[in-house]
């Protein structure tokens, strides 16, 4: 198994004992604002105005091609692109991580290769400290699901950022080929 800088189901825990205070309310409130991203998507999101900023976000994302920049923001407007990011975000913290936690098992000798970007840059409203604390959260985190195989890694990706597979696309298939390597050897 090769898992691609995935979440966790305590992120949300660690990263809210962590996060600048109020950090939390502005996630729940973010929450709610998808939701009226989903109706305005119903009634079609505009680009150049605030909704179509607070919605689809930047469509100009450097890494990708035009065509596939042009692409994302074709399906970003779409109110099943929408719902589907809602009920992600809702999820992920909350019935995803619960429903993880109560069915949480070891996974014996299987090969897993857990890939972690390198650190993020502090934000502007964080010190280098609470940023450190950030990322050696996240890192533990990684290292705890790698250590639930006997045969488990942890590889950290420099000059990465969370999306790997765009900013270091070698290193995934390196992962892959390795873990089929593993069990071939089996």
């Amino acid at each position: 198994m090769v898992i691609v800088d995935g979440s966790h189901e305590d992120q949300s825990r660690e990263g809210w004992a962590l996060a600048t205070p109020g950090d939390k309310e502005k996630y729940e409130q973010n929450l709610k604002d998808l939701h009226g991203c989903i109706a305005e998507a119903r009634k079609g999101l505009v680009k150049g105005s605030k909704m179509f900023e607070t919605c689809v976000g930047d469509t100009n994302e450097p890494r990708f091609s035009p065509a596939i920049n042009k692409a994302q923001e074709a399906y970003g407007v779409t109110e099943k692109w929408q719902a589907a990011m809602a009920s992600e975000r809702e999820s992920v913290f909350y019935a995803s991580a619960e429903e993880t936690r109560k069915t949480r098992t070891d996974f014996g000798d299987m090969p897993i290769i857990v890939l972690t970007h390198s650190p993020f840059p502090k934000r502007s409203d964080e010190s280098q400290n609470d940023r450190n604390f950030k990322t050696l959260s996240w890192e533990g985190m990684h290292l705890r699901v790698a250590a639930m195989s006997t045969r488990g890694v942890n590889e950290i990706v420099p000059d990465a950022g969370h999306y790997i597979q765009y900013d270091k696309p070698q290193v995934v298939i390196d992962a892959v080929n390795q873990a089929v390597w593993i069990v071939r050897q089996d």
